[in-house]
């Protein structure tokens, strides 16, 4: 619970190596579940739920800001179809981790109703009735609760439409059309 992962080997345990242990000690690490491609999903009382590769790499965090009810996940179950149900303070979440679709939302700094989406130049542009937002393509975890989304300088307002023309990106905008540089 306070001392992270550790890995029993030759007949003693050490600490284990891997980047996201520190974060399991502060978080307080309570249940683990190993999933399929050498991944293991890891339950935290403080910040939701991480999945990562063996040697600790961080492949994806889920929290209340990103979709789940609590922050508290005290128990996970992957069921014969490989996805994953956390038992938590308040009920039950399911991950539908063979899903090829992702909810993005005002967790990760995307906010209002969205309209539009495109990738453009490595980056992933998305038009609410709040503005135009930019994240970086593809979208990269991290652990430190940041938004993965800004809003484009100029752009504050009614985002219908986004197109890529003779290789530039257009803003169909309540204020006119912009072309998007960045």
């Amino acid at each position: 619970l306070n001392n992270g992962v550790w890995v029993y080997s030759n007949g003693k345990f050490t600490p284990w190596n891997g980047e996201t242990n520190e974060f399991l000690i502060k978080n307080q690490i309570f249940s683990a579940t190993a999933l399929k491609d050498s991944l293991v999903a890891f339950g935290t009382i403080q910040d939701g739920l991480i999945i990562t590769d063996n040697d600790g790499r961080l492949i994806q965090h889920i929290n209340k800001n990103k979709g789940l009810q609590n922050n508290t996940v005290l128990s996970t179950f992957l069921d014969k179809n490989q996805n994953l149900w956390l038992g938590l303070d308040n009920g039950l979440d399911y991950l539908e981790l063979n899903s090829p679709i992702s909810i993005l939302g005002e967790g990760v700094g995307l906010l209002g109703a969205t309209y539009t989406s495109m990738i453009y130049n490595n980056n992933l542009y998305v038009g609410t009735n709040q503005g135009l937002y930019r994240a970086s393509w593809p979208i990269v975890q991290n652990l430190n609760n940041s938004s993965i989304f800004t809003r484009v300088d100029r752009t504050k307002g009614q985002v219908w439409n986004l197109d890529i023309l003779d290789g530039r990106l257009y803003c169909g905008h309540n204020f006119g059309t912009f072309i998007v540089n960045g």
